[in-house]
């Protein structure tokens, strides 16, 4: 019974969280493993280009056979826009010095150094892609503090989505129009309403398209159909094509949204819109699926997944949640503090403490509450042992 309520809940696993980044490669797919792969010119120190790829339910990329280094290369590398650059990937040798790393745990078992790399000059601790001109696509070692291009990569085609878009949007500061997105697999409705040069009100709609993490585009359509009160004509209906859209998610609950109507341009940061509080309470049978790093016992960093029960208790915006936690002795942890709602998706963030006399801070996000079930995004920082653990975690009710 726990084996297959453990294979149920990783099936229904849904990740929730977006930060911005510019992606400046198309997302391709890489047929020897399935993988997804998109390379970003916002230009960012190490840490925060891995801390970025986790927070889209990613990782730097890692790059294991000969066969996906030639494929990341050509298709990533080689048409930088400022050719020679280097571009980040997932390896280290942070923790122990010669001794790489990648990220995820895989084993170390390729490797395309350019000649004399790695030399670590001056604490070269991270890996890059050289892109030097004699040495095309070979790799060196990189400084940690220095801004450079990078590459994320996903397992599969669902974590490159990992927040489900579908609510009412608006703008707080400019009541009275709006929004719906309705969002299935990487599609994405759009129905706007606003009001027209006359002042009544008027909508239009049409699909996105995802072109690059958390980016989607599309053309926008208006239409004029027979009077509601009346027989459907059909022949009354037309639609016409006025322009084109852009959505960017900018956080889970954010985004900017840029859209032209007849030439005329407009371009809107916009938000869910909140309207009421889901009831989380209950005992949940919970997996979680975490990213921990930044350890002081390096041995505890790494990727893990953990089955536990969950108590979560509300009252309003005020909640407790109970836990187990990173395969640590000793009951559950818990964390209380209050909790928040954007349209469908909520957030929690508190201080935690366990019997044990560990301590820290607990975030949920992008938290979904369905029928029975609840899903979020997760973060763990200990204050005693400074792992840092991000993930996602889905739960169904106990009956």
């Amino acid at each position: 019974m726990i084996t297959g309520l453990r294979t149920f809940l990783l099936l229904l696993f849904i990740a929730f969280t977006w930060q911005t980044a510019h992606a400046d490669s198309p997302l391709v797919q890489y047929p020897g493993n399935g993988h997804y792969y998109q390379r970003f010119d916002t230009f960012k120190y190490w840490t925060d280009a891995r801390d970025y790829c986790q927070s889209v339910n990613g990782h730097l990329a890692t790059i294991t056979s000969r066969s996906e280094d030639d494929f990341v290369n050509q298709n990533l590398v080689q048409n930088l826009a400022q050719p020679g650059a280097p571009v980040l990937l997932g390896g280290t040798d942070r923790i122990s010095e010669g001794t790489w790393q990648w990220i995820t745990g895989e084993a170390w078992s390729y490797a395309d150094w350019a000649p004399g790399q790695p030399d670590n000059n001056n604490e070269q601790d991270y890996l890059a892609y050289w892109n030097n001109p004699t040495y095309p696509g070979q790799w060196d070692d990189s400084y940690g503090g220095v801004l450079l291009p990078f590459i994320c990569e996903w397992n599969w085609l669902t974590d490159v989505w990992p927040t489900d878009l579908t609510d009412i949007w608006w703008n707080p500061n400019e009541a009275g129009w709006g929004m719906n997105l309705v969002q299935t697999g990487s599609f994405v409705y759009v129905t706007i309403y606003v009001y027209g040069a006359d002042g009544k009100p008027t909508w239009f709609g049409g699909g996105l398209d995802k072109t690059g993490a958390g980016t989607l585009t599309g053309k926008l359509y208006a239409a004029t159909g027979p009077y509601f009160g009346g027989p459907f004509d059909p022949n009354a209906w037309v639609v016409r094509e006025v322009g084109t859209m852009t959505f960017v998610a900018t956080t889970g609950d954010t985004g900017q949204f840029t859209y032209s109507v007849d030439g005329v341009p407009v371009n809107k940061a916009v938000q869910r819109q909140p309207l009421t509080l889901d009831n989380y309470n209950g005992t949940y049978e919970s997996i979680e699926i975490l990213h921990v790093t930044d350890c002081s016992n390096p041995a505890a960093n790494g990727d893990d997944t953990n089955q536990h029960t969950v108590l979560i208790t509300q009252n309003g915006s005020a909640m407790a949640v109970t836990f187990g936690t990173l395969g640590l002795p000793g009951g559950s942890c818990t964390a209380t503090g209050t909790y928040s709602q954007l349209g469908r998706m909520g957030q929690f963030v508190g201080p935690y403490a366990c019997p044990w006399g560990e301590t820290g801070v607990y975030a949920l996000s992008q938290m979904n509450h369905d029928y029975r079930q609840f899903s979020a995004r997760i973060s763990k920082n200990s204050a005693n042992t400074g792992c840092k653990a991000v993930g996602q975690t889905t739960g169904l009710i106990e009956y």
